[in-house]
Parts: C-alpha cells; sequence; structure tokens
C-alpha cells in the first residue's frame, strides 16, 4: 500500500513538473503499470514468508504436511494426517490387484484414495476401487485389516494414515478396467509386485494374517 501511495504521488509530481504530452504520459503510465504488476508478483513468490501450521507446539512442515482445520465454533485448530483407504484385492491364484499410476508418484499401487467429506472410510473404499478398477462390491466384501499404516514419510506427498481392507475377488464383481486415475489395472503375482509407498508392507501383513 505505501508503495502504491509513493509511485502514485511521485507520477502526479512528474506529471505537474514536466508538463508530459499525451503520447509521453501513455508510455509513462504502461511502464509504471508493467513495474507494478512485476514488484507484485515478486513479492508474492519471494517475500511473502512460507506459513507453516503450527500444533501442540510443533511446527508442521510444507513437505510432509496433513490436512488443518479450524472449527469456527470452538476456535480449535488441528492439523492431522489426510486419512485414506488402501484395498487389497486377491484372487483364487494369491495374485493382487494392482494399479498403474497416472499422476505423481508414478509406478504400481493398490487401489485406493482419500476419504472424502461426508463418507465413512468403508464407503471409501467402495467408491475408490470402483472409480479405479471398475470393480463393484458392497460393504459385505470388506475384511478389516486390524492395523492402521501411519508412519509419517509412507507417503511423500503428505502425511497420512490408512485404513486397509481385504478383498475376495470373484466374478460378479467385474471385470477389473482402468478408470479414474488409474491408466493400467492388472492382477500380479507377490514375488513380481513393485509398488509405491509402503504398499508391498501392507500386502505382506494381510497375507500373513
Amino acid at each position: 500500500m505505501t508503495l502504491t501511495l509513493t509511485l502514485t504521488i511521485n507520477m502526479k509530481l512528474l506529471l505537474n513538473k514536466q508538463k508530459l504530452k499525451k503520447q509521453e504520459f501513455i508510455k509513462f503510465a504502461y511502464n509504471f503499470s508493467l513495474a507494478y504488476t512485476v514488484f507484485s508478483i515478486l513479492s508474492h513468490v519471494i517475500l511473502t514468508p512460507t506459513q507453516k501450521h503450527v500444533f501442540n507446539g510443533h511446527i508442521v512442515t510444507d513437505d510432509h504436511s496433513g490436512d488443518c482445520f479450524c472449527s469456527n465454533f470452538d476456535k480449535y485448530c488441528l492439523c492431522t494426517p489426510s486419512l485414506a483407504i488402501d484395498v487389497v484385492v486377491v484372487n483364487a491364484m494369491d495374485q493382487i490387484l494392482t494399479v498403474k499410476r497416472n499422476f505423481p508418484p508414478v509406478g504400481s499401487a493398490l487401489p485406493g484414495g482419500f476419504v472424502n467429506i461426508g463418507e465413512s472410510v468403508e464407503e471409501a473404499a467402495i467408491r475408490e476401487l470402483n472409480e479405479e478398477t471398475g470393480l463393484t462390491i458392497t460393504v459385505d466384501d470388506l475384511s478389516f485389516i486390524p492395523k492402521i499404516f501411519s508412519a509419517p514419510k509412507r507417503d511423500q506427498r503428505r502425511h497420512t494414515a490408512s485404513v486397509c481392507y481385504k478383498v475376495e475377488f470373484n466374478e460378479s464383481m467385474g471385470k477389473p478396467k482402468a478408470g479414474d486415475d488409474a491408466k493400467e489395472v492388472k492382477f500380479v503375482s507377490r514375488k513380481d509386485l513393485h509398488l509405491q509407498f509402503d504398499h508391498e508392507a501392507i500386502v505382506a501383513y494381510v497375507l500373513r494374517i
């Protein structure tokens, strides 16, 4: 604001003092506008400090942040890991259904994703599995895995906590077909698994119990 006022005053003084011609004024105004735009961009990108979330006295860094919520009801702010679900679909040959990701981090992974506001983890698992693989299941097809995978660096994008389910595949669920952010879907034997995140550890845990 101070910079804008100063530049405006200087421009008026310059106009009064030098009595610029119309063409010179247009050129000056254009250069002034361009300089101000560049300054605004640089001040936002370079000069504005990076915001950090603080929770319980600890700074949540941007590289592994989760989700932060401030309630208007009690003015309480909470930063917490993002809630996700992962689904281990196993067929009769003990092969694991994998999806090849379209977006970074690229590579193969288990079907899954984040839980939307307003849905349960079971609903999220059913939705994500259908969106990414085309399979249609019900809550009765989900077998809850009694372990939450929540290591802070399990996902390079942010801190996530994942609820996992096992699904025994049968043909009534449909034929796997890539959709949403998956560009390929296929069953893979355990020895050939090369998965992103901690998904190989999830598979190992699921097949062990």
